[in-house]
């Protein structure tokens, strides 16, 4: 795998288990096992309150949305990704390989630092440092 990455890119994969998750993050030039201590049911209910503000489809109108959850987007961002933080150091793209209920969340909408107060209005989120914005991700399944 670490020949076919270009210098600019990486592999993240996770591995969820009852207690906690494991996350390889493979580079061209180094390859590291993380344990993130976050397990299957934490993952489930964090996964699941955000995809509860992805999900057009539970409203009738836009009023009706519930908001989007910046401070579990955060949270499990800093589980799940900040491990393995400093070898992602310098990557643009990100090849995705997710377990169990990660296969269910557009790892995108994960938000890279801490919220900052609520917003007016939905405008506020064009501001939100999504983890779209620091990589493009592409998924493996």
């Amino acid at each position: 795998m670490q020949k076919l990455l270009k210098p600019e890119e990486a592999l993240v994969a996770y591995l969820v288990s009852k207690e906690i998750t494991h996350v390889w993050v493979v580079r061209r030039d180094r390859a590291e096992v993380f344990v993130a201590d976050v397990g299957k049911e934490a993952l489930q209910e964090a996964v699941g309150k955000l995809r509860d503000g992805l999900d057009p489809e539970r409203a009738t109108s836009v009023s009706d949305l519930p908001p989007f959850d910046r401070y579990v987007a955060h949270k499990l961002f800093k589980q799940i990704f900040g491990p393995a933080d400093e070898i992602l150091n310098g990557v643009r793209h990100v090849f995705v390989v997710p377990d169990g209920v990660l296969q269910s969340l557009p790892l995108g909408v994960l938000v890279t630092d801490e919220p900052q107060g609520k917003f007016q209005d939905y405008s506020g989120y064009r501001q939100v440092p999504w983890l779209a914005k620091k990589y493009a991700l592409r998924w493996w399944r």
